[in-house]
């Protein structure tokens, strides 16, 4: 048990150390200040920091992290946090050699909860140090990566050398499912492909830099895990260089093409999504996450993205109404299919408003984009059941007016111009949706007969998942 989780469970009891109390204080501030690094090109190696501009709010979090350490240099748990946020602001202003000093020490194996964010910045951080600290640091990651897939069971079909290192294959589950090859090169960034087979299908995506988007020229269903790494093998080769078809001639380096070169959470595909530092992590006293806090725990591990979605249900004006959508897409993904419908109905009701008083090329882009994405989905499944569906929508409605609004609103509107279109989406929105629903018998015969003749199922919802919280009318 942490020392964190600890002292919530004892209350008062526990008095917190010097440095719990300060983290109580400082943390808070110091993860707003933190951005994941974004790099153009893979680095090269440079042991040197000459010439790096630093950003003063950058070089202040360094600064207030190196203290934080200083007094907790004796709380193992808060020291290795403390490294992890250094390190990801080193690299932010290319700060490798400091970056890689601060996690070379740092444990990358095991259930250690930031031990994928970890691994990920220190292959960033020792491929622009050199490349004897590179192959040093891949050995590592690879060997903590294979425990950790034997661990969430991944069956390890094999290995194989290329050119440029080495090919580690898997299957993710059975006999039948995904096939998953990684390549370790010693000079570049990992890579992974990834190869979806099924009855009549065959889906493989290459994940990292380079490549085809088709890269094992064909489906390996049918072959032997032998066979499917040598083929694996040749794609890696082949994507090493990618044309470059802006002068028709030549190629650029592997992982020397795009940003997400450097973005390591799906290239060690074991660890699975790594926590974020939310900065709730060393809190004293229970309390509900900052508007801030909910949306990176939406964006975090599975178990993060959940505390996230929890905060949302209790609190779901909290949060800008944009980020409703993916709570709308997670709920549907694991099932909950009519916590996702209610909570689809309210996102239309408070996005609309910014939808229209927004800009037309973000929020109204983003809106017509989402909605004709989930809208569908949603009511080919709960019109199966217009009682159903008139139920969850009169809840929607209600529910959306009862709880406060968030607090921002569109650049350069005014407080009366916003909450008159608030009501007035929230008017077209009760027209549209209840309006539309069957009533009569003849109507509901209507309503059916339309859905059967489009393929589409009547009678009870199908796989609702959990029941709508109480609290949600």
């Amino acid at each position: 048990m942490s020392l964190t989780l600890a002292l919530l469970l004892a209350g008062s009891t526990a008095e917190p150390t010097a440095c719990r109390a300060a983290l109580a204080t400082a943390w808070p501030a110091l993860v707003d200040r933190l951005e994941d690094p974004v790099m153009e090109r893979v680095p090269r190696p440079a042991r040197g920091v000459a010439g790096i501009v630093v950003p003063e709010r950058v070089s202040q979090a360094i600064l207030e992290a190196a203290r934080l350490q200083l007094l907790c240099r004796s709380d193992t748990e808060a020291s290795e946090v403390l490294r992890s946020y250094e390190a990801n602001q080193r690299l932010r202003i290319q700060d490798f050699l400091s970056a890689y000093r601060l996690l070379e020490g740092q444990p990358v194996g095991g259930r250690r909860a930031w031990a994928a964010l970890d691994a990920g910045h220190l292959l960033l951080a020792a491929i622009g140090v050199g490349e004897a600290e590179y192959r040093q640091t891949v050995q590592k990651v690879r060997t903590a990566h294979q425990a950790m897939a034997t661990s969430v069971g991944f069956i390890q079909t094999g290995s194989t050398q290329f050119s440029n290192g080495w090919i580690d294959s898997y299957r993710k589950g059975g006999v039948d499912s995904a096939r998953i090859f990684i390549a370790w090169p010693d000079t570049a960034m990992p890579m992974v492909l990834q190869v979806i087979e099924s009855e009549g299908r065959h889906i493989d995506q290459l994940v990292g830099c380079g490549g085809d988007d088709a890269p094992m020229n064909g489906p390996t269903i049918g072959m032997s895990d032998t066979e499917a790494l040598a083929l694996a093998r040749k794609s890696f080769e082949r994507a090493k260089t990618q044309h470059d078809w802006r002068t028709d001639f030549g190629g650029e380096e592997w992982n020397d093409v795009r940003t997400f070169c450097t973005s390591l959470y799906d290239l060690l595909p074991a660890f699975g999504p790594p926590d974020r530092l939310i900065g709730d992590e060393f809190k004293i006293t229970a309390s509900q996450p900052t508007s801030a806090q909910i949306v990176r725990l939406l964006y975090g591990s599975p178990t993060q993205r959940l505390r996230g979605q929890q905060a949302v249900f209790d609190h779901p004006g909290s949060v800008h109404p944009i980020h409703l959508g993916l709570v709308v897409g997670d709920l549907w993904g694991r099932g909950d299919r009519l916590r996702a419908a209610l909570l689809y109905y309210i996102w239309e009701v408070r996005f609309g408003p910014w939808a229209k008083l927004g800009s037309p090329s973000n929020e109204g882009a983003l809106f017509s984009s989402l909605r004709a994405e989930f809208r569908p989905i949603v009511q080919r499944w709960i019109g199966s059941d217009p009682a159903v569906q008139r139920q969850v929508l009169e809840r929607a409605l209600a529910f959306e007016r009862r709880f406060p609004l968030y607090a921002d609103r569109p650049e350069g509107v005014d407080e009366e111009t916003w909450l008159r279109t608030i009501e007035e989406v929230r008017a077209s929105a009760t027209k549209e949706w209840l309006g539309g629903m069957p009533v009569t018998p003849e109507a509901l015969k209507s309503w059916a007969k339309r859905r059967s003749d489009n393929g589409l199922p009547n009678g009870p919802v199908e796989h609702p998942g959990k029941p709508l919280p109480d609290h949600w009318q």
